[in-house]
């Protein structure tokens, strides 16, 4: 069985529209949970299954349904031609544009994950990982917003 089968059927179902193409490499060498770039073209999500372990399964849902919202977003190396400040600004707009996108597809499907992320950054308070990512109470405003607003968008379908 391969060490990625947790992980590549994971959103097949909740997405409103496929995203297709997306390799997914596992790797522990890498520092963070995860990270999503472009090789050769096509959008790859590298991550660390050892830290995804670590923080729960309803967190490693969380993130791995953000880094899906980097590639549906096309936040995949697009901030690298800002510099300084507007590199800070893009790329905290970019996180909380993916964790909206984990958020809104998570909602229905796995609302323990959502809430999950939103006490993890709740729980931070202010504190940022760098000046790339926004503060935690940040994260957690947005995620709440974020599913307000999916589910009265979902009220408006009714």
């Amino acid at each position: 069985r391969s060490t990625l089968f947790p992980y590549t059927t994971l959103f097949r179902s909740p997405y409103r529209e496929p995203l297709v193409n997306v390799r997914l490499v596992a790797t522990d060498t890498l520092r963070d949970l995860a990270v999503t770039t472009m090789v050769a073209g096509r959008p790859v999500i590298y991550f660390n299954p050892v830290l995804l372990q670590s923080v729960g399964e309803p967190l490693r849902d969380f993130f791995v349904a953000h880094e899906y919202g980097h590639v549906a977003h096309g936040h995949t190396g697009g901030a690298l031609t800002s510099t300084g400040d507007e590199l800070a600004r893009v790329r905290q707009k970019q996180e909380l544009q993916a964790d909206c996108y984990a958020a809104s597809r998570l909602t229905r499907t796995n609302p323990v994950a959502v809430e999950a992320a939103v006490a993890f950054f709740a729980r931070m308070g202010p504190f940022r990982y760098d000046q790339l990512h926004p503060s935690g109470a940040q994260r957690a405003a947005n995620i709440l917003a974020c599913v307000a607003a999916e589910r009265a968008s979902e009220e408006e379908q009714k």
